[in-house]
């Protein structure tokens, strides 16, 4: 009875641990915010390096999270237009409080909603970007299709995520979660309509390990429409 009960604390706190990272909520919310800016801050780094951006480009982000990179990502050019979409209300919430200025200034629009689901014109970005959201894409092909859809011609998706095997040996992954190889998602943008260009590979900090002690990877995969 004792290992029964055991195995389901376990169980349900990585259920729990993979809702949180899907759609941070309720009195978590805030935490795993938290948690993500810390995880995901090698990420970042890499992706914004890679958007290249000019002077009054567009840019979509979609799954911002609590919006703490905004400010780095206004700061890489003059005149950003900055676009973001997260599936999350208190992450919207979180997002309007943390940038408030860069919000109020219009220079910072940022909505709830779902990416198989955008609310925007046909080629309206120049760039649209995503950190460690593709996992929870039940059906990647539509949330591709509308992301292809609102990019300018010639504009970039770019995709920041950690592949399969360094993420497989964590047991929340098993919840609704959907892991990939470079191979497999390079794949998925090309059969539905993006060009793929290259992929910057990089290796996280030494505090970042797997439970087998090696480090975390990550991807930034750039395609183009």
């Amino acid at each position: 009875m004792t290992w029964n009960l055991l195995h389901n604390l376990k169980k349900n706190w990585h259920i729990l641990m993979a809702s949180q990272l899907r759609m941070p909520s309720g009195l978590l919310a805030r935490q795993a915010g938290r948690k993500m800016n810390q995880s995901n801050k090698k990420l970042y780094q890499i992706t914004l390096s890679e958007l290249n951006l000019k002077d009054g480009d567009r840019i979509l982000e979609i799954g911002f999270g609590n919006g703490k990179f905004f400010s780095d990502l206004d700061a890489k050019a003059r005149d950003l237009q900055i676009s973001g979409i997260d599936y999350s209300p208190e992450m919207v919430r979180e997002a309007k409080r943390k940038n408030k200025d860069l919000y109020h200034s219009g220079r910072l629009d940022i909505t709830t909603g779902n990416s198989d689901r955008l609310p925007y014109p046909d080629q309206h970005f120049d760039k649209i970007y995503c950190i460690n959201v593709i996992y929870f894409w039940g059906n990647p092909h539509f949330h591709l299709k509308e992301i292809y859809r609102v990019l300018k011609p010639g504009g970039q998706f770019i995709t920041g995520f950690r592949p399969k095997d360094n993420l497989i040996q964590f047991p929340f992954t098993r919840y609704g979660i959907i892991l990939y190889n470079e191979e497999e998602w390079v794949l998925l943008l090309k059969e539905n309509g993006f060009r793929y260009i290259h992929t910057v590979n990089g290796n996280e900090e030494k505090d970042m390990q797997t439970r087998r002690n090696t480090p975390f990877v990550s991807l930034c995969v750039v395609s183009e429409k």
